[in-house]
This record gives structure tokens, C-alpha cells and sequence, in this order.
């Protein structure tokens, strides 16, 4: 699978599946019993509201949360503040890959482990290396950070 690039403008329109493009998060997150706990790079959604100034998405497994009611994305502005040819927050992905990454959350296989500033980091971004498309199962229940010794 490719890196997941920028949905463009012209593609913005609800029920299409799109995924999370920004760092891991969970300041939209209130409820610590949700799952997972966190929005992170590669999380699967659909978009909600189309509104190209708040483009609104219901996460999997956030769906009650505010990162999928409130938080909205907007595309990038080119001069006189128009609206520009894509929103960098959100990449559209196929329906297989949707159905794929929605798959790996409920099943707490939040995909391949990447090293990233001295933790390793599950992204849904690409497929899962051989060997390392499960958590640690010393690793809290499907968090998005799982903190491993440097190999």
C-alpha cells in the first residue's frame, strides 16, 4: 500500500473513507474507556459533514467522541483566502482499505510497528511487517503507543 496522501477538495463528500493524517492524539478523546484511546496517523474514518471549512469524520471506535462530532478539517488556503486543492489532515482511502484498518482496530491489531523518536509507533498506514502485525502482550489493550526496547 502507498503512503496515504492528501484527499483533494474536489473529492470531499459524505460516507467516503478517508484516514487521519496528523500526529497521534487523544485531546479529543474524553472518555478514557473508549477504543482505542487515541486518533492516530492512519485511523480510519468516514466523512460525516462535508463542509469544506469544518470537514467533519466519524472515527471507528471514537464514534461518540468529540474528535468525531466537534473537531473539524479544513483545506489548505491559497491567496485571497480561498479554499485550496486539498485538505492535509485527511487521506482517502479505498473501501478494502477501510474495511482492512477498521478491521485491525476492533480486533486490537492496530497494524505494524514503526520506530519513532525512541518509541515504536502502530500506524495503519501500510502493511504490517512480518512477525510484528500483533501488540506486545505485555502492551496496554489497543493502545496506539507501545513502548518496546531499541532492537
Amino acid at each position: 500500500m502507498e503512503r496515504d496522501e492528501a484527499i483533494s477538495t474536489k473529492r470531499i463528500q459524505r460516507g467516503t473513507p478517508v484516514a487521519y493524517r496528523g500526529q497521534d492524539t487523544d485531546r479529543d478523546i474524553l472518555n478514557p474507556a473508549s477504543q482505542p484511546a487515541l486518533l492516530f496517523h492512519g485511523h480510519p474514518g468516514r466523512i460525516t459533514d462535508p463542509t469544506l471549512q469544518h470537514v467533519q469524520v466519524d472515527w471507528v471506535g471514537l464514534e461518540d467522541e468529540p474528535a468525531s462530532f466537534a473537531v473539524g478539517f479544513c483545506p489548505t488556503t491559497v491567496d485571497g483566502g480561498w479554499a485550496g486543492p486539498t485538505v492535509p489532515g485527511l487521506a482517502e482511502i479505498s473501501e478494502d482499505g477501510f474495511r482492512v484498518r477498521k478491521h485491525r482496530i476492533e480486533s486490537g491489531q492496530l497494524g505494524r510497528l514503526e520506530h519513532r523518536q525512541g518509541t515504536h509507533l502502530q500506524s495503519l498506514e501500510a502493511e504490517p511487517a512480518p512477525g510484528r502485525d500483533r501488540r506486545p502482550e505485555h502492551a496496554p489493550h489497543r493502545s496506539a503507543l507501545v513502548p518496546q526496547a531499541d532492537r
